[in-house]
Protein backbone atom coordinates (compact mmCIF):
# COMPACT_ATOMS: atom_id res chain seq x y z
CA UNK A 1 0.00 0.00 0.00
CA UNK A 2 1.37 3.41 -0.94
CA UNK A 3 0.71 6.43 1.13
CA UNK A 4 -0.83 9.48 -0.44
CA UNK A 5 0.97 12.62 0.58
CA UNK A 6 -1.04 15.79 0.64
CA UNK A 7 -0.34 18.07 -2.30
CA UNK A 8 1.75 20.36 -0.08
CA UNK A 9 4.07 17.42 0.71
CA UNK A 10 4.64 16.07 -2.80
CA UNK A 11 8.36 15.75 -3.53
CA UNK A 12 10.05 17.21 -6.55
CA UNK A 13 11.00 14.41 -8.93
CA UNK A 14 14.71 13.63 -8.44
CA UNK A 15 15.53 13.84 -12.14
CA UNK A 16 13.95 17.33 -12.30
CA UNK A 17 16.06 18.47 -9.36
CA UNK A 18 19.22 17.06 -10.91
CA UNK A 19 18.48 18.73 -14.21
CA UNK A 20 18.11 22.05 -12.39
CA UNK A 21 21.58 21.83 -10.81
CA UNK A 22 23.56 20.89 -13.91
CA UNK A 23 26.58 20.65 -14.13
CA UNK A 24 26.67 19.72 -10.42
CA UNK A 25 24.30 16.78 -10.81
CA UNK A 26 26.99 14.11 -11.18
CA UNK A 27 27.16 13.21 -7.48
CA UNK A 28 23.58 11.89 -7.56
CA UNK A 29 23.32 10.81 -11.18
CA UNK A 30 21.15 7.98 -12.44
CA UNK A 31 24.34 6.23 -13.60
CA UNK A 32 25.36 5.91 -9.93
CA UNK A 33 22.06 4.31 -9.02
CA UNK A 34 20.14 7.34 -7.83
CA UNK A 35 16.77 6.89 -9.47
CA UNK A 36 14.65 8.40 -6.70
CA UNK A 37 14.92 10.31 -3.45
CA UNK A 38 14.73 7.22 -1.28
CA UNK A 39 17.89 5.83 -2.90
CA UNK A 40 19.72 9.12 -2.31
CA UNK A 41 18.65 9.26 1.36
CA UNK A 42 19.46 5.57 1.92
CA UNK A 43 22.90 6.10 0.39
CA UNK A 44 23.64 8.91 2.84
CA UNK A 45 22.56 6.70 5.77
CA UNK A 46 24.73 3.86 4.45
CA UNK A 47 27.70 6.22 4.23
CA UNK A 48 27.19 6.96 7.92
CA UNK A 49 26.74 3.28 8.82
CA UNK A 50 30.04 2.34 7.18
CA UNK A 51 31.82 5.28 8.88
CA UNK A 52 32.82 6.86 5.57
CA UNK A 53 31.02 9.96 6.75
CA UNK A 54 30.29 10.97 10.33
CA UNK A 55 26.97 12.74 10.79
CA UNK A 56 25.91 14.23 14.11
CA UNK A 57 22.71 12.71 15.58
CA UNK A 58 20.46 15.53 14.34
CA UNK A 59 21.63 15.17 10.74
CA UNK A 60 21.36 11.37 10.87
CA UNK A 61 17.84 11.72 12.29
CA UNK A 62 16.92 13.96 9.36
CA UNK A 63 18.31 11.43 6.88
CA UNK A 64 16.36 8.63 8.55
CA UNK A 65 13.15 10.67 8.41
CA UNK A 66 13.77 11.40 4.72
CA UNK A 67 14.48 7.73 4.06
CA UNK A 68 11.24 6.70 5.79
CA UNK A 69 9.13 9.36 4.06
CA UNK A 70 10.50 8.93 0.55
CA UNK A 71 10.54 5.12 0.78
CA UNK A 72 6.91 5.03 1.89
CA UNK A 73 5.91 7.57 -0.75
CA UNK A 74 7.78 5.89 -3.60
CA UNK A 75 7.55 2.20 -2.67
CA UNK A 76 4.74 1.94 -0.15
CA UNK A 77 5.05 0.27 3.23
CA UNK A 78 8.42 -1.37 2.68
CA UNK A 79 11.23 -2.73 4.83
CA UNK A 80 13.41 0.30 4.17
CA UNK A 81 10.72 2.64 5.53
CA UNK A 82 10.09 0.48 8.62
CA UNK A 83 13.82 0.17 9.33
CA UNK A 84 14.33 3.92 9.06
CA UNK A 85 11.47 4.61 11.50
CA UNK A 86 12.85 2.04 13.96
CA UNK A 87 16.29 3.62 13.86
CA UNK A 88 14.85 7.10 14.18
CA UNK A 89 12.86 6.03 17.24
CA UNK A 90 15.99 4.69 18.91
CA UNK A 91 18.03 7.77 17.95
CA UNK A 92 15.52 10.31 19.28
CA UNK A 93 16.77 9.96 22.88
CA UNK A 94 20.15 11.38 21.85
CA UNK A 95 18.49 14.57 20.55
CA UNK A 96 17.61 17.73 22.43
CA UNK A 97 13.98 18.11 23.60
CA UNK A 98 13.09 20.58 20.83
CA UNK A 99 14.61 18.28 18.22
CA UNK A 100 12.70 15.28 19.61
CA UNK A 101 9.51 17.31 19.42
CA UNK A 102 10.23 18.19 15.79
CA UNK A 103 10.64 14.53 14.86
CA UNK A 104 7.62 13.45 16.88
CA UNK A 105 5.50 15.98 14.98
CA UNK A 106 7.10 15.18 11.61
CA UNK A 107 6.48 11.48 12.03
CA UNK A 108 2.76 12.18 12.28
CA UNK A 109 2.88 12.80 8.52
CA UNK A 110 4.09 9.26 7.86
CA UNK A 111 1.59 6.44 7.34
CA UNK A 112 0.24 5.36 10.73
CA UNK A 113 1.30 1.76 10.04
CA UNK A 114 4.97 2.80 10.06
CA UNK A 115 4.85 4.40 13.47
CA UNK A 116 2.40 2.03 15.22
CA UNK A 117 4.16 -1.28 14.84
Amino acid sequence: MRFAASSCLLPLVLMSALEAVRPFHAAFSKAKGFTDWSSAAAFAVEESDTSRVQYPPLQLANLLLETAWYSAYEQGLCKQAYDAVDRLESLKNSLRPTERRFFRESMKHLPAELCNQ
